[in-house]
């Protein structure tokens, strides 16, 4: 999964990588969703938080995270999801992802 990204980074120009990437990380997200091998692979994660790069909201894609079970033993998804919360000026929601990622 990663080790495609960075192949992608390496090999392709910026304006066709910008281009391309989001659709790569949308399949790579999509294919591996139900393996329940890849839920708290930090390289999985990583496509999933990379991915909210590249959409509007990233709110339904953290729902679907959170649905699925996909990094929920890992800080960096209490992380993501806290800055979503900060970017929306929800300061009292992002303190509580916060302390729920200390938690787990």
């Amino acid at each position: 999964m990663a080790p495609g990204v960075r192949k992608m980074e390496r090999a392709l120009p910026p304006a066709t990588l910008r281009e391309k990437l989001p659709r790569f990380l949308q399949k790579c997200a999509q294919e591996f969703q139900d393996d329940v091998r890849y839920r708290d692979d930090p390289r999985y994660l990583r496509v999933w938080i990379q991915l909210m790069d590249y959409v509007a909201d990233a709110k339904p894609l953290l729902k679907k995270m959170e649905r699925n079970g996909i990094g929920l033993k890992r800080a960096s998804f209490y992380m993501a999801y806290a800055l979503y919360y900060e970017k929306h000026k929800r300061f009292n929601d992002a303190e509580k992802m916060y302390n729920l990622g200390i938690q787990k």
